[in-house]
């Protein structure tokens, strides 16, 4: 008697235990995890802040949070993607060449209110004055070879003449 005691005292407190940590239908668990969709920022000022370029969603680009926004908006994405030590990945020449760690950011700056101050780590790449790269969470589906090429003729002639049309000249820019 005592040994059928025994074991349905253990099965009661072991269904009471479990059933203590399974949530009821309906309802669903809540983590401190925040959720973060695919984002890609251009990395900027030798490699010491990023701002959003756009988030991936089902291979398209769409418009992230911009300094005009709203204050909330913007404060919600900054806790979103800029917390202080998150990390994402450096990519240069289309591979993984780093990391960029989030330092600060500041929603009620004047002018720079969607972006963050970062450390780049990196063993091959060192940015600096018009040398850019990019950083995201997104995983890469085809890395590239990272290292960048010169551009074809064809491909210098088409860059000329949108430099051109950009700065209002209409004969080539770069000889």
């Amino acid at each position: 008697m005592q040994g059928i005691s025994k074991v349905f005292l253990s099965g009661c407190l072991f269904v009471f235990l479990f059933v203590g940590h399974v949530p009821a239908s309906g309802q669903q668990r809540t983590t401190n995890a925040v959720i973060q969709k695919p984002i890609i920022f251009a990395v900027l000022n030798d490699g010491k802040m990023i701002e959003p370029i756009g988030y991936i969603d089902k291979g398209m680009m769409e418009a992230p949070a911009d300094g005009s926004d709203p204050e909330s908006v913007v404060k919600e994405f900054n806790s979103r993607y800029y917390r202080p030590g998150t990390r994402y990945d450096l990519i240069f020449g289309g591979a993984r060449n780093g990391t960029v760690t989030v330092k600060s950011s500041d929603h009620t700056s004047e002018c720079s209110k969607n972006m963050a101050q970062v450390t780049v780590t990196s063993t091959r790449t060192k940015l600096a004055g018009k040398v850019m790269a990019l950083a995201t969470n997104a995983k890469l589906s085809k890395p590239g070879s990272g290292v960048r090429r010169l551009p074809t003729p064809a491909e210098r002639v088409a860059a000329e003449q949108i430099a051109g049309m950009r700065i209002g000249v209409k004969e080539p820019v770069f000889e």
